[in-house]
């Protein structure tokens, strides 16, 4: 979320296309990494995206940070409502879009080292690292604070760190991303 967060206004529809049309795929990416399966990421979306519209003569300072904690809930009540305990599988291959991952060739690796840690402390990086939300942002969406934010993805990341296997250790073992700062 940049700086032209607080430029969308949703007053008529074609504000509000522009905004989805902004947003869209961004979201997606997201809901697609959490909910592990194309058609329910679809929904999500298309669900928070409803809210929004709903909501929208109420609109927010923010309304992009708003959006995304709507999506989060979203994703939120489907997960309760299925009554499931873990994010399915994601295939890395069928995300049909371009993500950080695609520079590693080991992506059965990373889908292992990623299922070591929990599944908020996933999204929590699907947050930060799949759609570029800052710390500050992703406290608005979940209700948690920065500190926490801050100190979970840490955790995290240390705890994959030393999962890592050897051939990998020398590269990113100690190594700090502006991410984390």
């Amino acid at each position: 979320m940049g700086a032209n967060d607080n430029e969308y206004n949703i007053e008529s529809p074609v504000d509000f296309t522009r905004f989805c049309e902004d947003v869209g795929p961004e979201a997606f990416r997201l809901a697609m990494y959490w909910a592990g399966n194309r058609s329910e990421a679809e929904d999500i979306v298309q669900e928070a995206f409803l809210r929004t519209w709903k909501s929208g003569k109420d609109a927010r300072m923010n309304l992009k940070g708003w959006f995304f904690r709507v999506l989060w809930h979203v994703f939120l009540d489907k997960r309760k409502n299925a009554n499931r305990e873990t994010v399915q599988d994601v295939s890395w291959k069928s995300l049909d879009m371009h993500t950080p991952y695609e520079k590693v060739n080991d992506r059965e690796e990373i889908d292992w080292l990623l299922q070591t840690v929990s599944e908020n402390d996933r999204h929590l990086l699907a947050m930060h690292y799949c759609t570029d939300l800052t710390f500050r942002q992703i406290a608005e969406i979940t209700g948690m604070r920065e500190g926490t934010i801050k100190s979970r993805i840490h955790r995290t990341l240390k705890s994959i760190r030393k999962q890592l296997p050897k051939e990998y250790k020398n590269h990113y073992g100690k190594e700090r991303t502006n991410h984390e700062s």
